[in-house]
């Protein structure tokens, strides 16, 4: 029951972190050299792609006919005007 617990080991945190801090790195530097394989040395220039197969083309769309005006026969137009609509008169007092 006297037994008192461990102290933090500084150099064992030294050490993890260290190493954590290393594996970090190769990875960068793993994956950096990876991608850079693929690059084209010099200027980066976009990739061209060239289709695989057969492409099919589609037929040009057919020009939508202009529709006439058409009216509701009780709105057509006869020639007259409508007559006005009286207002009402409202009187303050």
């Amino acid at each position: 029951m006297s037994e008192a617990p461990p102290q933090p080991s500084t150099r064992r945190n030294l050490l993890d972190g260290g190493y954590t801090v290393a594996l970090l790195a190769v990875a960068i530097a793993a994956g950096y050299g990876i991608l850079a394989l693929d690059a084209p040395s010099g200027a980066r220039t976009a990739r061209v792609v060239a289709p695989a197969g057969p492409v099919a083309e589609l037929p040009p769309r057919p020009e939508p006919a202009t529709p006439s005006p058409v009216m509701p026969p009780d709105t057509a137009p006869t020639g007259e005007a409508p007559a006005p609509a009286e207002k009402p008169v409202v009187v303050a007092r």
